[in-house]
């Protein structure tokens, strides 16, 4: 099982963030699919299903130390930074210290464990397009130039999701839910 802890971003949220896409004309982009977007919180890899009561409780051993919060976006940004981004994201403003704490916490616990993840640093950001081939200088200048709006995304929780590849995309399946106290 490919298991990843994220916050997914609900459907009211999705349709203000979308409705700032007027880039759907470049080529060499293609989408995330609005249902699937999210912030990765912690990417676990492959894990057997007997480690699941393992992984379950240390999302809700971290869930419990945090409140809920708000998410504002940014601007946006590429990965890598340098040469051939492959990746069109948005990072977070308002909410940053608050997902890199839940972050962190989720990370503590998974290692109070012994349960491994992907350790690479945190940087909370919403993936919104992949990038096939090259961009052109004009095209990537227009995406710099997206603004993702003003609006405050709710984060009430968090989930546990199994990604399954396959050759048309990966697709998400929650196998756990994770609510944050009240504000």
């Amino acid at each position: 099982m490919r298991l990843f802890f994220a916050v997914t971003v609900d459907p009211a949220a999705r349709a203000k963030i979308i409705t700032g896409r007027p880039l759907e004309n470049i080529s060499s982009l293609r989408w995330v699919k609005p249902e699937q977007q999210h912030f990765t919180l912690c990417f676990l890899g492959e894990e057997s299903p007997d480690r699941l009561p393992k992984i379950i409780a240390a999302g809700k051993s971290a869930a419990g130390r945090h409140q809920a919060f708000r998410i504002r976006l940014r601007e946006t940004g590429f990965f890598p930074e340098r040469g051939d981004p492959r990746i069109f994201w948005v990072g977070v403003d308002q909410g940053a210290s608050e997902i890199e704490r839940l972050a962190a916490d989720l990370r503590a616990e998974l290692r109070l464990r012994s349960l491994g993840f992907d350790a690479r640093p945190f940087i909370p950001h919403l993936t919104l397009a992949r990038i096939n081939g090259r961009l052109t200088g004009p095209d990537r200048e227009r995406l710099r130039g997206f603004s993702p709006g003003t609006a405050l995304l709710p984060v009430p929780g968090f989930r546990l999701l199994e990604s399954r590849l396959a050759p048309d995309g990966a697709s998400y399946f929650e196998l756990a839910s994770f609510e944050l106290s009240e504000e």
